[in-house]
């Protein structure tokens, strides 16, 4: 019997954001035959995906016990641990999910434990300000140390290639990008859910202004809970419901108090159903600093919601009509977008539109696991 090709799907934190719905998408749209996907993590935060990760034949395993909120000392620490696990779990390939270059520090590890073929995927553009400048510099020392240990080079965008990757790669044309797919079918529009879930959030015939994501810098909800006063100052039937957790929560909880529109705010936790959310929605707002390509913005799309985001995300996240671009350096212009909309019971969903532009994950499933099967088979793989 031949020996299945083990992959490694790697990340720093696992929690609830972007790189874990990329994983998460993937493994459950991929075939599995020849092939056996494990996760590993640095640190977990997040274990509402274990019992899925089993049912689908993998594990989930993390090298560190201990809990470290400052990434550098998480990276420190993980070192030994990294090393150690890498070792014991004979992978021929780690696929290595970056949020910036300091994580291709593992790239070296897993090449010193014995593995063959490593694979760096940029799902970044940007490094948030908290200690911007310490966290750049890392970010620029450690591309120029550990890019090299690299075999193969992923991006979810032209602009996440160009933040994690030096130029000359880039115009090499070793860089390939993987699009952030989703089940198209999943996030059709469906009014049964939208009535269900406008309930839930104690919204029914309000405007409902929503988002999903980590509750962090990066992701700008501050912002957002500063439009939505605007906004409920003059139109008391609006609801903001914010989707996720994260380190921000409390903060943004008691800002929510501060600007006195808490009973209008809603904020919803981890969902193990965001489609049923995004019909729920009249509008989704995505103020974030920076982003690769949101994966969210593609659901949200498929919805046929109206989208507003920063001006600061990848014109890449505009794949349909239903987007447009807002400065985050000035909140009115997002109230009067926000005011102009009406609820619509009856908007069409966007699940063609999604498809024919290569965003749906099955085909991106397939194209991974010809790569994956192509790397261990020995194959060269043009960007």
């Amino acid at each position: 019997m031949e020996k299945k090709t083990k992959i490694v799907f790697y990340c720093d934190k696992w929690l609830s954001g972007g790189i874990e719905s990329f994983i998460m998408n993937i493994y459950r749209n991929i075939d599995m035959k020849n092939i056996n996907i494990d996760v590993l993590v640095s640190q977990d935060g997040n274990n509402s995906y274990d019992e899925e990760i089993k049912k689908l034949g993998g594990n989930k395993y993390i090298t560190l016990e201990k809990k470290y909120n400052s990434p550098i000392k998480r990276t420190i620490f993980n070192f030994s641990a990294f090393y150690k696990k890498v070792k014991k779990l004979d992978i021929d390939i780690i696929h290595i999910n970056l949020s910036n270059a300091v994580g291709m520090i593992y790239g070296f590890l897993a090449k010193k434990a014995g593995v063959k073929h490593i694979i760096f995927h940029s799902h970044n553009s940007d490094i948030a300000n908290g200690n911007k400048a310490i966290k750049l510099l890392g970010h620029k020392i450690c591309k120029k140390m550990f890019e090299k240990y690299g075999d193969y080079y992923l991006a979810c965008s032209d602009v996440a290639a160009k933040f994690m990757y030096s130029k000359k790669n880039i115009e090499s044309g070793k860089i390939k990008i993987i699009k952030n797919g989703i089940k198209t079918d999943k996030f059709k529009f469906n009014l049964e859910d939208r009535n269900e879930y406008r309930k839930k959030f104690n919204a029914e015939n309000k405007l409902v202004i929503g988002t999903i994501g980590r509750m962090s810098e990066q992701k700008n909800q501050e912002f957002l809970l500063r439009i939505f006063k605007e906004i409920n100052n003059k139109n008391k039937e609006t609801k903001l419901v914010l989707i996720g957790e994260g380190e921000k929560k409390s903060e943004l909880e008691q800002l929510s108090e501060d600007l006195h529109i808490k009973e209008n705010v809603c904020f919803f936790g981890v969902t193990d159903f965001p489609e049923k959310c995004l019909s729920a929605m009249d509008v989704f707002v995505l103020p974030s600093l920076f982003e690769g390509n949101p994966v969210v913005g593609i659901e949200a799309q498929t919805n046929g919601l109206k989208c507003l985001f920063s001006d600061t995300i990848t014109r890449e996240a505009k794949i349909t009509d239903l987007v447009k671009f807002l400065s985050i350096k000035d909140i009115e212009p997002w109230v009067e977008e926000i005011l102009k909309l009406n609820i619509d019971e009856n908007r069409k969903s966007q699940d063609e539109e999604i498809r024919k532009k290569g965003f749906d994950v099955k085909q991106i499933a397939i194209e991974l696991k010809n790569l994956y099967l192509s790397i261990n088979k020995g194959e060269t793989i043009d960007g």
